[in-house]
């Protein structure tokens, strides 16, 4: 038998083999720093894949062997990675040196989490903004000092002691303790004061929601409150109105809250979903009446920026709109000051107006259909400026009546004189936030995270950010999220696609090797094709380029 053929046959079907290997594998190359420095040396797997558009994506991802270096060349760590669910994780034992190149202590990882620590010298590690330092007593006793980003540490152990678990467990619940206390303690006095012509909505005089001739169906969002538990959140879509009667959605899915025995809705003006309320009205408007709208606003208070574009549209027909510029063609009847920012995030605004009916109109819209050339945002806090993200408000006490002759309605809107005398301090409301009780569908935009230019490559000032992320997810085990990314409209939209994928993945990377589990995260990368903002401008292109967090579920 000529067995000639059937070997070259193998050898053939070996060489397909290697080359698809070192086509899915790339070879031990360096990650080279901004002055041209190996900083880490490994394996990558190129992985390829599409957007929920259909656009291709490429990411690499560790695998296998790596090895870490500093500035000048010597090696702080021994690693390895493996890849599941085409996520890249730290897994099995990492091997650190201190700063007199001995090895200084061993870590166990299993799939992105902290399984054991085994220290075997004292000294000091550093790479990037990690440190760790170690220090013992006469007693044998081993003081550690560790810090992962703005995340800082102290515990107790000893040399040769075997330490399981996370040693940095109890310092990540102290920080999160922190910063859930800056939230419950939001005063919206100095905002007042550097935007003072919000004051003009504190001082109008309210018109009570169950007034008689209040044209609303079920103004303060009450009816069908009674099938909601307190602390409960459901989504208010086109037609369903199992729990807000004669309520529906013209785009996207606004929510209904209850809290306290009260209900009231929430709706994004601007971001990914822009949303946009509806009423069908109890009776049709008359032709040439004129009629004044109120309602409640509040801003939600995960965001840092507000915006001055609340706007009003009516219509005789049920109408959708996939955009504010078809609210804008149907007619704005009433418009918010420009001068007002919307920003108050513990007392109810009230926004008020009024408008001559064309006649016949049955339906009411509350949304952003504002002109962006009058439409305006202001970082009205900016010391959560990390949590921008959609603009969010809250709203409630719609009110909508037939004006009588000869009485004066409060008027704080567009055309209007604004009143910003303060009558008295407004009274303060502790309200539940995004961190004590999330939801799902709420999305917020990571605006402190900073990636190397054309590179997603995460730079040291993003920390602060990716350890609060950390910190929120490890509060809420359960909760599933997105993680995505956004470019502006310069460059190849295929190129933009690309980037904004590799982002989102080293995003997701980063909170894998700090500990979350990779089942929790899904990477994806929409490049240019979902702007927030207008792509004319450097504030809107600035606005446009971001990394966005979306609770998918709880």
């Amino acid at each position: 038998m000529n067995v000639f053929p059937r070997l070259m046959k193998h050898i053939l079907f070996l060489i397909f083999i290697l080359t698809c290997s070192s086509l899915a594998f790339g070879q031990s190359d360096c990650v080279l720093d901004e002055d041209g420095i190996c900083i880490a040396k490994g394996k990558t797997k190129k992985l390829n894949g599409k957007t929920s558009y259909g656009a291709k994506t490429v990411s690499y991802l560790r695998v296998d062997e790596w090895q870490f270096f500093s500035n000048d060349g010597q090696k702080v760590c021994d690693a390895f990675y493996t890849i599941r669910s085409n996520i890249s994780y730290r897994n099995g034992e990492w091997t650190y040196y201190n700063l007199d190149n001995n090895i200084f202590f061993k870590r166990v990882y299993s799939f992105g989490s902290i399984v054991s620590t085994f220290f075997l010298d004292t000294g000091t590690f550093i790479y990037g903004s990690d440190t760790l330092i170690a220090k013992s007593d006469s007693l044998g006793n081993l003081y550690v000092n560790e810090t992962n980003g703005t995340l800082q540490s102290h515990y107790k152990t000893s040399l040769s002691t075997l330490l399981n678990g996370d040693p940095q467990k109890e310092a990540k619940k102290q920080l999160q303790a922190e910063k859930t206390a800056k939230y419950e303690n939001f005063n919206d006095s100095l905002f007042l004061l550097k935007y003072p012509a919000c004051r003009a909505s504190l001082n109008v005089k309210s018109i009570p929601v169950t007034v008689d001739n209040n044209l609303i169906s079920n103004g303060n969002f009450e009816l069908k409150s009674d099938q909601m538990k307190n602390g409960h959140y459901s989504q208010i879509e086109y037609s369903n109105e199992n729990y807000a009667k004669f309520w529906g959605s013209s785009n996207e899915t606004p929510d209904i809250y209850k809290d306290k025995d009260n209900c009231y809705a929430g709706f994004r003006v601007m971001g990914v979903n822009y949303e946009c309320l509806r009423n069908e009205l109890k009776k049709p408007l008359i032709a040439d009446k004129r009629y004044t709208i109120q309602f409640k606003l509040k801003l939600r208070r995960e965001n840092a920026y507000a915006f001055n574009g609340i706007s009003v549209v009516t219509s005789e027909k049920i109408m959708f709109f996939k955009s504010k510029d078809e609210g804008q063609a149907q007619g704005v009847v009433i418009q918010s000051h420009p001068s007002m920012v919307l920003g108050c995030r513990e007392t109810w605004m009230t926004i008020s107006g009024s408008f001559v009916a064309k006649g016949n109109e049955k339906f009411i819209y509350i949304g952003n259909f504002t002109d962006n050339k009058d439409l305006k945002l202001f970082q009205v806090f900016s010391t959560d400026a990390d949590y921008l993200g959609e603009i969010y408000y809250l709203i409630d006490d719609v009110v909508l009546i037939e004006e009588a002759e000869g009485v004066t309605y409060p008027c704080n809107t567009r055309g209007c004189a604004l009143d910003t005398f303060v009558i008295e301090k407004p009274k303060v409301v502790v309200e539940e936030t995004i961190y004590s009780h999330p939801k799902i569908g709420q999305s917020i935009v990571l605006r402190n995270i900073r990636f190397a230019t054309s590179s997603w490559e995460i730079l040291p000032e993003s920390y602060e950010t990716l350890d609060s992320i950390v910190e929120f997810m490890q509060k809420y085990p359960s909760m599933v999220v997105e993680i995505s990314g956004h470019t502006d409209n310069r460059g190849k939209a295929s190129s933009n696609i690309e980037l904004s994928q590799n982002r989102a993945a080293s995003i997701v990377n980063f909170l894998i090797e700090s500990g979350i589990e990779a089942e929790r995260m899904q990477a994806k990368g929409y490049g240019q094709e979902i702007a927030i903002d207008s792509n004319d401008t450097e504030t809107g292109r600035f606005n446009n380029r971001r990394v966005e967090f979306k609770i998918l579920e709880l």
